[in-house]
């Protein structure tokens, strides 16, 4: 993962936090430009290590990287603890979006991309239909 660059924008101070203040950075560029509020953006779990030349690499795989098929959400199966005989990273996931009409099933892509430094969203070539109109002129 690493920090877009522009012209006014320098990356966060490189740290342990690294990947959480990149995050957070971008999070920061994505309101300010797109007129978006907290409440508008949806946080899902993931875990980073740094790898020898300081990269930060999902430690599971990163569920970010989905692939998004109308409201059917092809999410990287995390492996995250069992309680109760279920996945509680799942369950957390699909607790929070569920309710907003999508629907999640759990890829295990870790042999096929994730320890290819993939996801999911690497493995797919969906065709879509454009928009009827030029989106990039919409205003928010």
């Amino acid at each position: 993962m690493g920090c877009l660059k522009g012209p006014e924008l320098s990356p966060p101070p490189s740290s342990r936090l690294l990947p959480q203040r990149c995050i957070d950075w971008n999070r920061d560029i994505l309101k300010k430009e797109l007129g978006l509020q907290e409440k508008d953006i949806i946080d899902l779990p993931a875990l980073f290590k740094m790898d020898k030349q300081g990269k930060a690499m999902a430690f599971f795989p990163n569920m970010v990287n989905m692939i998004v098929l109308s409201r059917d959400l092809g999410i990287p199966k995390p492996f995250g603890p069992i309680i109760e005989g279920e996945c509680c990273v799942e369950q957390h996931v699909s607790d929070l979006l569920e309710p907003l009409g999508l629907v999640c099933s759990f890829i295990d892509d870790v042999s096929s991309y994730h320890q290819q430094l993939g996801e999911v969203h690497c493995g797919t070539n969906v065709q879509r239909k454009p928009f009827p109109f030029k989106w990039w002129h919409v205003v928010p």
